[in-house]
């Protein structure tokens, strides 16, 4: 089975991500070798912000996260960029890696896990380049599995683009290439 590489934006909401985001590292970890890669962007008009954000890196940080800061210029398409960018080279040399686009704030339900583990097994058995979403069959607004070739795509876009752009934008332009090949 493949490396996940599981990339998520996040605030820092440490109360939301013992709900969210760190119960599915725990549930995948379970069942394949996987990287969490955060970028914890900290808001400047919050409040509590300092605290928050030390508790939240303390959280990512015991649960085996690769933890990005972003302390000065919290955005987050700099933030996706960022995800891209670290997974990038942390897959150099994995073979037949997946990604995940996983959202801080996006909960799983309990009864979804088993369709979850079996989508991404079927993923990895394909020869397509396909992408795998937890509620809708198209890319954008939810988690969403890919392979490499879209991946690459993504960073490619990236690359390209240097503004401000909402990382589901990049993805469904990466989407249109992959489909066009």
């Amino acid at each position: 089975m493949p490396k996940i590489f599981i990339l998520t934006t996040a605030t820092p909401r440490p109360d939301l991500h013992k709900r969210t985001c760190l119960p599915v590292f725990a549930e995948l970890r379970k069942h394949f070798d996987i990287v969490p890669i955060v970028n914890l962007d900290k808001p400047m008009l919050v409040n509590n912000a300092d605290s928050e954000f030390e508790k939240a890196k303390a959280q990512f940080e015991e649960a085996g996260v690769h933890l990005l800061t972003n302390e000065k210029n919290p955005s987050f398409s700099l933030a996706a960029r960022n995800l891209y960018y670290e997974a990038q080279c942390l897959s150099f040399g994995e073979e037949n890696p997946i990604y995940f686009w996983l959202e801080d704030d996006w909960q799983y339900r309990q009864n979804d896990w088993k369709g979850t583990l079996d989508a991404i097994r079927i993923l990895y058995d394909t020869d397509k380049t396909c992408i795998l979403t937890t509620d809708f069959h198209y890319l954008g607004g939810n988690p969403c599995f890919f392979k490499k070739e879209l991946f690459d795509n993504i960073v490619r876009l990236w690359r390209k683009n240097a503004g401000n752009f909402d990382p589901e934008f990049i993805h469904f332009e990466a989407q249109k290439i992959v489909e066009k090949a």
